[in-house]
């Protein structure tokens, strides 16, 4: 019989970067983005009552600046600058 190894890496709890309710959550899909100014843009990929999505832009105490509701499912969602700007 082969002996049983155990890891020796120690368990990190996770910490929150962003506490904020939006009182939705997706069902699946979705993504998070740290923009340049310090704001968190959130994509809520599939709202479980709707057949659409959402997307908030928040700045870090969670304080709503953006918000659009679509009417089809998002799989991820980035802000960018322009079309032509990289990063």
């Amino acid at each position: 019989m082969a002996k049983s190894s155990r890891s020796t890496k120690s368990i990190v709890p996770p910490r929150f970067v962003l506490n904020a309710d939006f009182g939705v959550y997706a069902f699946a899909l979705g993504s998070a983005q740290k923009l340049q100014n310090g704001n968190y843009h959130i994509c809520i990929g599939w709202l479980p009552k709707a057949s659409g999505s959402l997307l908030k832009e928040v700045d870090p105490t969670g304080a709503i600046v953006y918000s659009m509701q679509n009417q089809r499912l998002e799989y991820r969602s980035f802000r960018m600058r322009d079309m032509y700007t990289p990063n």
